[in-house]
């Protein structure tokens, strides 16, 4: 598995949330987790996107500018 990071100003994350949803949906790519986490003082969103596929992972990233990264657990 692998995931992918993207970090979004707070003012952007819907529109940016939707965009992410659309973009999956035309792929045809389903990620088995989506979670997402601001910064203390919430002018940031850090957003994880996990993919059971390492190329799923990859193309996400490099489509939505993120950086692709091993989770944890």
């Amino acid at each position: 598995m692998r995931s992918v990071e993207i970090r979004l100003l707070t003012r952007n994350l819907s529109r940016e949330l939707i965009a992410m949803r659309e973009w999956l949906d035309r792929a045809g790519f389903e990620p088995s987790q989506f979670t997402y986490n601001a910064n203390r003082n919430g002018s940031e969103v850090l957003v994880h996107v996990t993919f059971t596929m390492e190329r799923e992972a990859a193309t996400f990233a490099e489509s939505f500018c993120g950086v692709l990264v091993t989770p944890a657990g």
